[in-house]
């Protein structure tokens, strides 16, 4: 944001920004109303003239038109796109104070879950580059050259990209080729979207288009394909082409497998951020359990660590394509008599306590929505060891509230900063009961 923007009608005032708020916008107050007004790319202590956009029950948008007071917190952005693209909304905010500001996030959330003065362990931050899974958009206009990148902040505006400081170089250098392949692909008018994902066998790419029928053009796939090595094409679901089957090699400490990736698996973004995350559950688990349970185990990136601290480890999962990949691992690596598989949903159908009370540690990673029907069950059956890993940190503090109910001290927490210079944020909880 510049000191200065254009002012365009509507109702303006001077706020002061008291805090960031948990989407990453700036916080003032209504000067009429005493309602909050939401202000992005400002920090605290910050004095703004802004434009009062639209206004909703929980506060008010408002557009920056002019920094008035400047943070002696902010710093200059990375990336020429800054204020523009919709990610990154805090890359303005000196290092030190972005990381204290999620770590009181999270320290919030245990409190309010019911434990008072949580030990959090320090924030793990992703490098720079190391987003190996992004999902872009591509435009062709009625005239000139297609766009190609991420949706401005609340808006379906695009933001044509031609620098980033988030996405890995495999991924960044694929984008020119595929500008290319939407000129040809695409008719004026139409838009598409890619998901991307660096795998160890290539690049896995997904093409959602406006016309579902019409094929992809083969000449402009060969081109794709030489231009960034794709391991597979799929369009608009269809498989179009697969070189090599999209592989990951999950596990750790010698317990290793690898994963077959179903087109939409879910993976996390940052390799580097799995490897942390990995790391601080192998410090939570202790070596020799007899029995542990993964719920929510999607393809198995915390399953296949866990054979490396229990003798066996189940393995719970609702999505048909993740359950059959980490399957065709298990059978693959001879892992039938440690790794036990099932597909169930966990929402309809969680774990009683006959099923948990032998286990003698829990795991579970839901979705973003959490884990509302499974968590009071796993607290009921007063599991010796549970390690909560979440994505969320609202749903993250609904979960936790019946282990601090039945009993259980939380050994630790820690964040882990996988969407650099977002309000998201990846959360890991220790539960021991004494």
């Amino acid at each position: 944001m510049s000191r200065k923007a254009r002012r365009t009608g509507g109702r303006q005032q001077v706020v002061q920004v008291t805090a960031i708020g948990a989407r990453g916008d700036g916080l003032a107050s209504d000067e009429a109303s005493g309602q909050p007004i939401f202000v992005p790319f400002s920090l605290p202590g910050e004095r703004l003239s802004v434009k009062l956009l639209q206004t909703k029950s929980a506060g008010s948008e408002a557009q920056p038109l002019e920094l008035l007071d400047a943070s002696s917190e902010r710093v200059e952005p990375t990336c020429p796109h800054f204020g523009l693209c919709g990610g990154c909304q805090l890359q303005h905010w000196q290092q030190e104070a972005y990381q204290a500001w999620k770590q009181e996030r999270l320290k919030n959330s245990l409190e309010r879950a019911g434990f008072a003065d949580p030990r959090l362990r320090p924030l793990v931050q992703a490098p720079e580059q190391s987003r190996r899974r992004a999902t872009l958009s591509a435009e062709k206009p009625r005239k000139g050259p297609v766009r190609l990148g991420f949706r401005a902040r609340s808006s379906s505006q695009l933001v044509d990209i031609h620098s980033c400081a988030i996405l890995r170089p495999k991924l960044f250098n694929s984008l020119e080729a595929l500008r290319s392949f939407a000129e040809v692909q695409l008719a004026p008018g139409e838009s598409a979207k890619f998901q991307l994902c660096e795998t160890d066998s290539g690049l896995d790419l997904h093409m959602f288009t406006d016309r579902k029928s019409k094929a992809p053009d083969m000449r402009a796939v060969s081109e794709l394909v030489d231009a960034c090595d794709l391991a597979r094409l799929v369009c608009n679901d269809e498989p179009i082409l697969t070189r090599r089957e999209p592989m990951l090699r999950l596990g750790a400490e010698g317990c290793f497998a690898q994963v077959n990736i179903p087109p939409g698996a879910f993976l996390q973004a940052s390799a580097a951020i799995q490897e942390a995350m990995v790391s601080a559950l192998l410090d939570a688990v202790p070596a020799g359990l007899t029995r542990a349970v993964d719920l929510f185990s999607g393809l198995g990136s915390f399953t296949l660590p866990l054979l490396a601290r229990a003798r066996h480890v189940l393995a719970v999962e609702g999505d048909g394509p993740a359950i059959d990949a980490l399957e065709h691992a298990m059978r693959r690596e001879q892992l039938a008599d440690r790794l036990s598989i099932e597909r169930r949903d966990l929402e309809a159908w969680p774990l009683q306590g006959s099923e948990l009370a032998k286990m003698d540690a829990v795991i579970f990673d839901p979705p973003r929505a959490g884990a509302k029907a499974q968590a009071p069950h796993i607290a009921a059956a007063r599991v010796p060891l549970v390690v909560a890993i979440s994505c969320n940190l609202a749903t993250l503090q609904r979960d936790l509230q019946p282990f601090a109910q039945a009993g259980y001290r939380l050994e630790w927490a820690q964040a882990f900063d996988q969407f650099l210079w977002s309000a998201h944020l990846e959360a890991m909880a220790v539960l021991r009961l004494d």
